[in-house]
């Protein structure tokens, strides 16, 4: 069974004393205070004197917020690893001969604070209160790395739950939960939940295997302004106002794209009067030759063999492999809000909201093409340990598709969206 919970990136950032963004919300994120008839304990922070919180224990009071979970006039609901989540979060990634605890003694006050603060919302939120809607809904956790810029900064965390299956914030499984407090509620959760470090397209730039979709983005942005770019939905460095974007990206790998194109360019060469063995023969050879360069930029495709001299194959594939093209293709890879007949991004799809039925879904392409069906996505749950669900399986599929796709590497959380590799293009028509 895949891994579903990737955290070594993170974590290694977090050691490098990276800098954090965070997603703009309009939600109140003072804590809410109790009525001052309540009883004084236990609060939250003494709930972590329990043995098997230690290492938690340990990482709050590096970041300096025993104080506030201490505070019986605040509320405030906590995700908390116990030492067992967290050792089998950090083992696998740190040096030989280093610890958890020597790994939380050596954060500093920020990172630590960084690290917790993400566990951590300005409210309670009881497991009866966690919404079960497609997707999830987003709640503001503590964690503001930028203060100077704006007080009401906050990433969100994203709470679920499915009736009979279990409960996650993002894809971290809840393993217990409302363990009340005076000032609150703790859910016990399975990992550390890792807040996102990079955008999206910080991902898509730094992935060997996703080449073609650089490409396709590339393409579908030739002429157009900067400010109106797909790559401006995805970049915060040149586009801060996508911070907030909140969008699911299902991202076909190299061979799944070069797949496509071979393909694609086989059924225009056949219907320009090519026989199809030639067709194919060209394709292929085009695509191995010249790989993503033949959707960046096909009219910069010379005529080589077998291609007879005076093809113009550039201009062909150009005409064939269009900007409109390439933006209805990567459009088509984008959830959109569900709302209405169509909505603007806003959805953080993580593959435990996946319904557990095929079941239709809109995407970008519904802004140009309300009526169109969307996607079909659906995952299958396993329960390798009691309370414990996970996926097992996730797919989508497009309209044209023969068959699903299937989700290859899922849950790459980043701070405007999160991104699944998918093994197929999706074919809109």
């Amino acid at each position: 069974m895949k891994i579903f919970l990737s955290i070594k990136s993170s974590l290694l950032l977090l050691l490098a004393g990276a800098v954090f963004f965070s997603a703009c919300n309009k939600l109140e994120v003072a804590p809410t205070p109790l009525p001052s008839s309540q009883q004084t304990s236990p609060t939250l922070a003494e709930l972590l004197d329990d043995p098997g919180f230690s290492l938690l224990k340990a990482a709050v009071t590096k970041a300096g917020l025993m104080p506030a979970l201490s505070n019986t006039a605040a509320r405030f609901t906590v995700f908390a690893p116990d030492d067992v989540a967290i050792t089998a979060s950090l083992t696998p990634i740190l040096p030989p001969g280093v610890t958890p605890a020597m790994y939380i003694a050596g954060l500093t006050q920020v990172q630590a604070a960084q690290l917790i603060q993400y566990h951590v919302l300005p409210q309670v939120v009881k497991a009866a209160t966690i919404g079960n809607r497609f997707p999830n809904f987003d709640y503001p956790t503590l964690l503001n790395p930028a203060p100077s810029v704006s007080p009401l900064l906050r990433l969100n965390s994203y709470p679920s739950v499915r009736p009979g299956v279990g409960a996650w914030v993002n894809n971290v499984p809840i393993t217990a939960a409302d363990i009340e407090a005076v000032n609150g509620v703790v859910h016990k959760v399975f990992r550390i939940v890792m807040p996102p470090s990079t955008d999206l397209w910080a991902k898509i730039q730094g992935e060997s295997d996703l080449s073609y979709l650089r490409a396709a983005i590339a393409r579908a942005d030739s002429g157009v302004a900067a400010g109106a770019r797909l790559q401006d939905a995805l970049n915060i460095a040149v586009n801060p106002s996508s911070i907030a974007a909140n969008l699911t990206v299902f991202a076909p790998t190299d061979a799944a794209m070069s797949a496509f194109v071979t393909g694609a360019i086989t059924q225009a060469l056949v219907g320009q009067g090519f026989p199809l063995a030639t067709a194919q023969a060209v394709a292929g050879g085009l695509v191995g030759a010249f790989g993503p360069t033949i959707i960046s930029n096909p009219s910069s495709i010379p005529d080589v063999p077998p291609i007879p001299p005076g093809t113009n194959i550039g201009a062909r594939l150009a005409a064939v492999l269009t900007p409109t093209l390439a933006k209805g293709i990567v459009a088509y890879h984008i959830i959109a809000s569900q709302s209405g007949t169509y909505g603007p991004p806003g959805l953080r799809v993580f593959s435990v909201n996946l319904p557990t039925t095929a079941t239709t879904v809109k995407t970008l392409l519904n802004s140009a093409v309300s009526v169109h069906p969307g996607v079909t996505v659906q995952a299958s749950f396993a329960s390798p340990l009691p309370g414990i669900s996970v996926v097992t399986g996730a797919t989508v599929k497009g309209a044209a598709n023969a068959t699903a796709s299937n989700i290859t590497s899922a849950d790459s959380h980043h701070i405007n969206g999160v991104l699944h590799k998918i093994d197929q293009v999706l074919l809109p028509q």
